[in-house]
């Protein structure tokens, strides 16, 4: 799906508070939204996703980095209201090519960078010296009908109600990520769950950076 003008929120939750969300969120469906994949793996249970998720945050608590093969596919699925937004494209054997046609709420894994020179957080930044930090949600402004062609507001597809309950549940329950460098006081535009709060000292690229909340 061609789509432009994404809305994103950031946020690293403790895995009980995920459960909390999607009960919240709920009714919805957690799609396999990208790759190749068998039939039993096109719909994500909630169990199978806040497993995934545990194995993210595991880690983390214990001051260690978790491998990505153990979260990766969780953190790129799809959470939508309509189980059409994403197709099963046959391909070789009876494996299936996902791909996303209408605007959903697209899951990916979170990373951001700070920046010494000016002291600011910025999201979205890979490399070695960024920080893992969650989940990054996102849903179109814009998007390309695949059948029409023509463009349309994200906001006119059913989905945009479920951000929308997304959001408010983040500005409900978890507040913005803050930290301490060098005696600065640094707000950052991703949020922390208040249950993550509790071991949140112990994230190893933290510490590596010298950075605290």
């Amino acid at each position: 799906m061609e789509a432009s003008r994404w809305a994103s929120l950031y946020a690293l939750l403790e895995t009980a508070e995920i459960s909390r969300l999607i009960d919240a969120l709920s009714p919805f469906v957690i799609l396999q939204a990208s790759g190749i994949c068998q039939p039993h793996e096109r719909l994500w249970t909630k169990e199978r996703f806040l497993e995934a998720h545990e194995a993210y945050i595991a880690p983390l608590r214990l001051e260690k980095l978790p491998p990505e093969l153990s979260y990766r596919a969780a953190f790129s699925t799809a959470w939508s209201m309509d189980s059409e937004a994403v197709v099963a494209i046959p391909v070789e054997g009876e494996r299936f090519l996902m791909r996303v046609v209408k605007p959903v709420v697209q899951l990916q894994i979170h990373r951001m960078h700070y920046s010494i020179d000016d002291q600011k957080f910025r999201s979205m930044v890979f490399g070695t010296d960024s920080i893992s930090w969650g989940l990054h949600f996102t849903y179109p402004q814009l998007y390309l009908d695949p059948v029409t062609k023509e463009a349309r507001q994200g906001k006119e597809f059913l989905n945009d109600a479920l951000y929308r309950r997304l959001h408010k549940w983040l500005r409900d329950y978890t507040r913005p990520a803050t930290f301490e460098h060098e005696g600065k006081r640094v707000v950052a535009s991703a949020r922390l769950g208040l249950e993550a709060i509790k071991w949140i000292a112990h994230h190893p690229q933290l510490k590596q950076f010298k950075i605290l909340d």
